[in-house]
């Protein structure tokens, strides 16, 4: 409401309101629709207003992060139906709460420095006017004006990421470095976006050349390719970035997507291996070809239990009659052989030395149960393995020309 009434002051430009309902407060998002239109329409500017069910499209990410995404979303569209720059009243305390989330979250790169003045999304502008004027400011001026507005009652609340930074650290932080809290914030992270900004030129001007990056010092490897992450509008983070500088092969990013380096430092992307599935019944013996292995099986009342490639033995009765094949999952977690307990399947490719590169191709077979009882590559299971009470044994065996 600030930002509007600032807007209308100048005079300078058409303007129109664009209001996105998260649908996460009830009758309290609706009356915050609402208002914003009466205000609209009470000082004669046109309102645009869209909603999506937030909460019910939070799939895999933050409640915080899906609503951001439908918001600007639904801005971009706005800026591009009416060929026009989308104004937002992001000011200084956002940008120093976002580069605090960020240095905790291990963000790297450009995405330290926090918000500009300007940006993009797409061919659409995306201006913040208010960037360097303190929270306290326009509270003033709305105070003094009478400017009307709504508080969201959810600022309050301590679950989302923001809040905790607003209303624990930074106040701890305050306390420490006193009244200048802010001013002294703000000039570390403009002196932060010179930095990066200049490491960012140094490491798009070696892109042009065609030289072996792997004699760089690790600093430049890092910018090279957390620039072409940011171009392809993939988050830059000290994790992603230590995986890919330290991997041979590629990297997860999505269930749909994995990156890898060349050693020319360039950036590729490659389409993830597809999620399929088969469900097979397990008779007495039988075979199929899935995601590029031959697995074959049968079920004996007797069996050589010595460990030989390509072979295993189960106990039949503890695997079931079906059983699916599919591939590695986020959150698959498996007990081998040997351990105590259940670990993150992740976990135990990579003390096998098993390269990131190969993980989503091999075949993984889950039990009637739905647990995991063979990981092709890994070492046999804990609750499937035959003990003195097996009587029927399940001999399976599998084979591939490569990966």
């Amino acid at each position: 409401m600030a930002l509007l009434h600032l807007a209308l002051r100048e005079k300078k430009h058409a303007l129109m309101v664009a209001h996105f309902n998260h649908q996460l407060r009830g009758a309290e998002s609706d009356a915050d629709e609402k208002f914003v239109q009466q205000q609209s329409e009470a000082l004669g500017v046109p309102f645009l207003s869209g909603s999506s069910n937030v909460r019910a499209t939070a799939k895999g990410i933050s409640l915080e992060m899906a609503a951001r995404e439908a918001r600007h979303t639904f801005f971009a569209t706005v800026g591009r139906a009416n060929k026009a720059d989308v104004v937002l009243a992001h000011h200084a305390n956002d940008q120093i709460e976002l580069f605090i989330m960020r240095l905790l979250r291990g963000i790297e790169g450009p995405g330290l420095a926090g918000m500009r003045p300007v940006s993009r999304t797409g061919e659409v502008r995306l201006l913040r006017p208010l960037l360097d004027v303190p929270r306290r400011e326009l509270e003033a001026y709305v105070r003094e004006n009478e400017v009307p507005f709504r508080e969201d009652s959810s600022n309050a609340e301590l679950f989302a990421d923001r809040n905790r930074v607003r209303h624990l650290i930074i106040p701890a932080l305050r306390e420490e470095a006193g009244e200048k809290f802010e001013a002294i914030m703000l000039e570390h992270i403009e002196k932060v976006a010179e930095q990066l900004e200049m490491k960012r030129e140094a490491a798009r001007a070696w892109l042009e050349t065609a030289r072996d990056f792997r004699m760089l010092p690790p600093w430049l490897r890092k910018e090279i390719v957390a620039a072409q992450l940011d171009d392809a509008e993939i988050p830059v983070t000290a994790t992603r970035l230590d995986a890919l500088l330290a991997s041979a092969g590629a990297v997860s990013i999505s269930k749909k997507q994995r990156i890898s380096v060349d050693s020319l430092g360039r950036l590729h992307l490659h389409a993830e291996v597809s999620e399929a599935q088969v469900d097979v019944e397990i008779g007495k013996q039988g075979g199929v070809e899935f995601a590029g292995a031959k697995l074959n099986w049968k079920q004996v009342a007797m069996a050589d239990l010595t460990a030989s490639e390509g072979r295993m033995v189960f106990d039949a009765k503890r695997i079931g009659k079906k059983i699916q094949l599919r591939q590695w999952r986020t959150g698959d977690r498996i007990r081998l052989s040997g351990r105590a307990s259940e670990r993150p399947l992740h976990e135990m490719f990579s003390r096998n030395k098993i390269p990131r590169a190969r993980r989503h191709g091999l075949v993984v077979a889950t039990a009637e149960n739905g647990k995991i009882f063979w990981v092709e590559g890994l070492r046999i299971t804990e609750e499937f393995k035959v003990t003195e009470a097996t009587k029927c044994f399940l001999e399976w065996r599998w084979s591939r020309s490569q990966l």
